[in-house]
């Protein structure tokens, strides 16, 4: 029988941020993660245990406001993020790495 991995994943897309469940194949020979993620269209935040992963749709879009608005990326994240909760109630999703004060949105 294959084995397979669930994981708690976050996708980044024009329609927001997204929290979903994603299981990989795990079969005998199977590709790596960040491989089956490419395969897919979208594009991991990390290559060896990839928990995020932004979609070529999104990435696409982004290098368009980039060069002809001049967009930061931390800008565009936001608005991104404003697209499904414009409150400013919930916290983005930042990884550990960058700070423990931040909530982590991968738990």
């Amino acid at each position: 029988m294959p084995l397979r991995e669930d994981k708690n994943f976050t996708v980044v897309d024009i329609s927001g941020v997204h929290k979903l469940h994603v299981t990989f194949c795990g079969c005998v020979g199977h590709l790596p993660y960040h491989i089956q993620l490419l395969r897919h269209s979208w594009f991991p935040a990390s290559l060896e245990h990839p928990e995020t992963a932004f979609s070529f749709e999104l990435l696409n879009f982004f290098q368009l406001l980039n060069h002809q608005g001049k967009v930061s990326a931390y800008d565009f994240y936001l608005a991104v993020h404003n697209i499904r909760d414009n409150t400013g109630l919930v916290n983005l999703p930042v990884s550990k790495l960058l700070s423990r004060d931040f909530e982590y949105a991968l738990t």
